[in-house]
């Protein structure tokens, strides 16, 4: 299970008689999470210290497919690194998913292109 699904049971729980209290705010912490970490990657990408970002922490959002084309360098369950193609929309059918036939455990934004002279 991930944050995502960790809330949509939650928010689906809320009714509960028994913990629907303990699921709202629980509900509630999990997303005061997500904004935490969401800040702390842009933080990450202001510093230049870009940094390993775990798929069970989260996928990419549209900003960064926009930045570099849809296009990352992903680590996979064997440890290989290579850049990799994530399609936020999956054809509008499907749920978001990296273009590649390996497991991706991890991701990060491919680094500004090379400049000459800089």
């Amino acid at each position: 299970m991930n944050i995502q699904e960790a809330i949509r049971h939650c928010d689906e729980k809320t009714d509960c008689t028994k913990c629907g209290q303990q699921h709202k705010q629980l509900g509630q912490w999990l997303r005061e999470l997500l904004t935490y970490r969401a800040t702390q990657s842009d933080e990450r990408m202001t510093n230049n210290t870009t940094q390993w970002i775990p798929v069970s922490e989260r996928m990419p959002r549209p900003d960064e497919c926009k930045k570099g084309k849809g296009e990352f360098i992903v680590c996979t369950d064997m440890g290989e690194q290579f850049s990799c193609g994530f399609d936020a929309l999956s054809n509008g059918y499907d749920n978001p998913m990296w273009m590649c036939n390996h497991v991706v455990v991890a991701w990060m934004p491919l680094p500004e292109p090379y400049k000459e002279g800089k």
